[in-house]
């Protein structure tokens, strides 16, 4: 493997991504986050983790003092200051470097503006509730909106420094929604509704921000979506090519990543009677997992889902399992000692597997195999003998022609062929 270390400024689901996969394929990886929070997201990977707010002059320095072969910069497509800053310490320092963008999703019948004035320009002259979900730091701009304290309603994370930032500038009670996200459209729709809001406020955020479930949310409540344009036009790399320029820069083998990850997992039988599982999502794939979980013996088995097939829906009518027929809420898991979440939407799918991971409970995400606890096999059942078998990469079809076989293998065996 080529020496030398990878720099990468994170706080984005995809910096979380590739700081995950460099450490797997033994690149001497450090992060580098503006907050406690960004580095709590990243803790659990291991790596060396920076944390602070950083101008030009500290990150050169910071180049200077290590042996660094590439920076990547994964910094929100919001973060302007964070990105020209980096930029110029690496000219400056010699150093490599690649910025990933975060591809931007187009809305229909949306209000764009070129920045928080303009948008708060075009409130002005409107009226009724408004959900803001840009973050705590852009909210003193809206304060210059009439009666801004009955309007809007702030989603914020839920840290402390931001609850200071909100209280300080007069808002309060329900109009504070410290939340950490993603959020799925019927959520954001729930809020909309809650609290009569007929504006959201945003930022493109793109896929990993949940911009597509905010525009279908508005949709779903009548509530128009304003959005604050990006900074800049800018140009960049995606996250797939951002890993293949770093494979070839270090000369990855192209199973690296798959063989260390699969290290950590033990494959393992375990005892079901006594428990309970969650299934979030009722389409085909969690009817798939659905069918397989039912062959054995479960204390209950639980579908949380507004929509489900027919098979899902005959299984319920006949008590096989229980479904909850509404959108995934996050008290759903606290009765569960296995969670899979297998909808149809990856942020929602997050969500689900941060709730049980957060309570201790084993979770699968049938969209981000980096995000799984334990991975749902393929199986192959015998009289006598159980197999179950998973694959290494993302031939799904190689795995089923696998299974076929040793099902036919077990099948000769219970008939007592040779």
């Amino acid at each position: 493997m080529a020496p030398g270390k990878l720099l990468l400024f994170a706080g984005t689901s995809e910096g979380r991504e590739l700081f995950a996969r460099a450490l797997n394929c033994g690149i001497d990886a450090e992060a580098a986050v503006a907050t406690d929070y960004g580095r709590s997201q990243l803790q659990e990977l291991g790596g060396k983790i920076h944390t602070g707010r950083l101008d030009e002059g500290q990150i050169a320095a910071m180049l200077a003092g290590g042996t660094y072969r590439l920076v990547v910069d994964a910094t929100h497509p919001y973060a302007d200051r964070a990105t020209a800053n980096i930029a110029a310490a690496c000219a400056v320092r010699r150093v490599p470097y690649l910025r990933l963008v975060r591809p931007e999703q187009p809305g229909e019948e949306v209000i764009n503006c070129t920045d928080m004035a303009a948008a708060v320009d075009y409130l002005r002259d409107t009226d009724g509730g408004i959900l803001c979900t840009v973050g705590s730091k852009q909210l003193e701009q809206l304060c210059q909106l009439p009666d801004y304290r009955k309007r809007v309603y702030a989603r914020i994370l839920p840290l402390e420094e931001n609850l200071s930032a909100c209280r300080a500038l007069g808002f309060a009670g329900a109009h504070i929604l410290c939340m950490q996200g993603p959020f799925s459209a019927e959520l954001n729709a729930a809020l909309l509704r809650q609290y009569s809001c007929r504006y959201l406020l945003t930022k493109s955020s793109g896929a990993a921000g949940g911009f597509a479930q905010k525009l279908q949310g508005a949709k779903m409540a009548g509530a128009q979506v304003v959005v604050i344009d990006r900074p800049t036009s800018e140009q960049g790399l995606s996250l797939a090519e951002v890993w293949r320029r770093i494979a070839a820069i270090w000369q990855l083998p192209e199973e690296c990543e798959v063989s260390a990850v699969w290290r950590r997992y033990f494959p393992l039988f375990v005892q079901t009677a006594n428990k309970r599982v969650l299934v979030v999502g009722g389409g085909q794939v969690a009817t798939r997992r659905v069918q397989s979980l039912l062959h054995f013996d479960w204390q209950q088995v639980t579908v949380v889902a507004p929509q489900v097939s027919k098979h899902l829906r005959d299984l319920a009518g006949q008590g096989a399992i229980c479904w909850r027929k509404r959108c995934f809420a996050e008290p759903d898991v606290r009765q569960s000692d296995v969670v899979l979440a297998a909808t149809d939407s990856s942020e929602v799918n997050r969500w689900v597997v941060n709730c049980a991971q957060d309570r201790g409970i084993f979770a699968n995400n049938a969209s981000d195999r980096h995000q799984c606890d334990f991975y749902f096999p393929a199986l192959a059942l015998g009289e006598t003998q159980t197999a179950a078998l998973v694959g290494r990469g993302g031939d799904h079809r190689q795995v089923a022609r696998t299974a076929a076989k040793i099902r036919e293998v077990l099948r000769h065996e219970d008939n007592g062929s040779e």
